[in-house]
């Protein structure tokens, strides 16, 4: 009779050949952090990071040869914008001794005890890498939902609470940030999931697909689904780009009837240096990881932190749009 897998080595086989990767989580993008203005204070002493703002003085008035001019411009400022980071996303992880030793075979109890005890982060971090990774993610993408947030905080709102969005709507918004005036036109629409659904809907109804101008010379690529990239980018709208962040990330407002999108300034690299936007992410600190040996538990406990804040830079660099939540 032969040997086989049900006779004598039965106990000397794997019950499972284990994957080195694991099947990928629903996650949420990182769309509008990619859209506002990032600055950074680490390493200077201060936990605030403040932006002045200028105001419009108006236009100059005439002279007159040979005569004083009338009264001497006072050169007022807006009120600056001050963030001020702190640990906005925090989180820890406790992986015990022997769940190191059998996720990850071939590593005595000894090399892993010492790994524990030393309780440095960067080696238990590339030991646990699967894990370590899914803390950056929570932290990441509580950063992202502190910036969609921000898209539904405009004064300046087109939309109409309890109805679905229109292309009468996205055309509104455009005219309204024309009316105030920015420092630049890159303007791009951030819209929830179901507001894209929505303006794809009426421009394929039979009303709206009759009209000429949507098939002949109006740009609405955003009818197309343009999936495929992680950046949310969904075509534009009339030359405005769209992008669609998340729909677990998607603003509630009141109280949860509606949700926001918004018509804003795309801002590019640091506010110092870059284009300025409507909004800004400013760092205290990159994330990181910190590790702490627990001896009574057998464990080690792995912290992921990331210190920012996210703000508004000006009130008139945006246009929300609200409109009914799915």
């Amino acid at each position: 009779m032969a040997t086989s897998t049900t006779t004598t080595w039965t106990s000397q086989i794997l019950s499972e050949a284990i994957a080195s990767r694991a099947v990928p989580a629903n996650l949420p993008k990182s769309v509008v952090l990619g859209l506002v203005n990032q600055d950074s204070i680490d390493g200077m002493p201060t936990k605030t990071k403040q932006y002045s703002v200028l105001t419009d003085l108006g236009a100059a008035s005439a002279a007159t040869e040979g005569t004083d001019i009338a009264a001497t411009q006072t050169m007022t400022m807006g009120t600056a914008v001050t963030v001020s980071p702190t640990e906005a996303a925090a989180v820890v992880a406790e992986v015990t001794n022997q769940a190191i030793r059998r996720r990850i075979p071939g590593i005595g109890s000894n090399a892993v005890q010492s790994l524990l005890q030393s309780a440095q982060p960067g080696p238990i971090v590339d030991a646990l890498e699967d894990q370590a990774s899914r803390l950056a993610a929570m932290c990441l993408e509580t950063a992202e939902k502190a910036c969609v947030d921000l898209v539904a905080g405009f004064s300046n709102t087109v939309g109409t609470s309890g109805s679905d969005v229109t292309v009468s709507n996205l055309i509104e918004a455009i005219y309204t940030a024309k009316t105030l005036e920015t420092p630049h036109e890159d303007l791009v629409f951030c819209l929830a999931p179901n507001q894209v659904r929505e303006i794809q809907l009426e421009l394929a109804s039979t009303s709206n697909a009759s009209s000429s101008i949507w098939f002949q010379q109006a740009d609405a690529s955003m009818s197309n689904a343009n999936l495929g990239g992680e950046n949310g980018f969904r075509g534009s709208f009339l030359g405005v780009p769209v992008f669609e962040f998340s729909h677990s990330l998607a603003p509630s407002v009141n109280a949860g009837a509606d949700t926001a999108g918004a018509l804003m300034l795309r801002g590019r690299g640091s506010f110092d240096s870059g284009q300025v936007g409507a909004l800004a992410f400013v760092e205290g600190a990159p994330l990181y990881f910190s590790a702490d040996f627990n001896l009574e538990g057998r464990s080690i406990k792995l912290g992921c932190v990331y210190e920012f804040a996210a703000t508004e830079l000006s009130d008139n660099f945006g246009v929300s749009i609200i409109t009914d939540a799915p």
